[in-house]
């Protein structure tokens, strides 16, 4: 747990120190690295198993300021949940900033007021639960093991590749397109379920369809970071 708590302090504190023009390569980093931590990997699934980033998100739009949850497993939860959607673009940096802090004309001033609002908060959170001092939060209802945003994230992107596919984004052949597209579909229709062993199985035809024509896909590279955020083995 130590080296998991070293590493959450200096992953926050680097993205705290990090310059806006160079804050997605840092965001990247930071979720990366996050991805490689099993303790972390495992307190992010546990945080997110029934919670609902969209509704906390929403609150905080109507109030026009961060506005985080009562208890600090939901705040790792919607968090995460933002830095994700700043990684993806889903959420722009400049417009969360402008929106929630519209006194502060300096971008980077600003930017230094929201790491003091979510990213201190969220790195406390992490260490207090690394150190087993949020047990009374955990809820017993707690069993889902896809979770609810994640199936979200992963059918929108699954959505978008279906699409630039069809469109003729891609230049594939004719028997690469169709076995895409099939293996694509599957997951699409399979993610919800919440059958990791299918889910798993799919996915696994899907890269190694990939491989086999040795093609490459932005959105397959997107879900296999949300799978590995959200402590999703994916691996055989």
């Amino acid at each position: 747990m130590e080296k998991s708590i070293e590493l959450i302090v200096e992953l926050t504190n680097k993205l705290m120190k990090t310059n806006l023009l160079v804050l997605d390569k840092d965001i990247s980093y930071f979720l990366s690295k996050i991805a490689e931590d099993k303790n972390l990997c495992d307190i992010i699934k546990e945080c997110n198993i029934n919670y609902s980033f969209y509704d906390d998100w929403e609150k905080a739009n109507k109030l026009e300021k961060i506005y985080l949850p009562i208890n600090k497993r939901d705040t790792i939860a919607f968090v995460m949940g933002l830095i994700y959607k700043l990684d993806t673009k889903e959420i722009s940096i400049i417009e969360l900033l402008t929106k929630f802090f519209p006194n502060t004309s300096d971008m980077q001033h600003a930017y230094d007021l929201l790491c003091k609002q979510a990213l201190v908060p969220l790195r406390d959170a992490f260490i207090s639960v690394l150190k087993g001092e949020c047990m009374e939060e955990v809820q017993s209802d707690k069993k889902a093991p896809v979770l609810d945003k994640m199936v979200e994230d992963i059918s929108d992107w699954l959505k978008v590749l279906i699409q630039n596919i069809q469109s003729g984004k891609y230049s594939l052949g004719e028997n690469c397109e169709k076995e895409i597209l099939f293996f694509a579909k599957g997951l699409l229709n399979c993610i919800d379920l919440n059958d990791t062993y299918l889910i798993k199985l799919v996915w696994l035809g899907l890269i190694n369809t990939t491989f086999k024509y040795a093609v490459r896909f932005k959105e397959l590279s997107q879900i296999q970071k949300l799978f590995k955020l959200y402590g999703i083995d994916m691996e055989i």
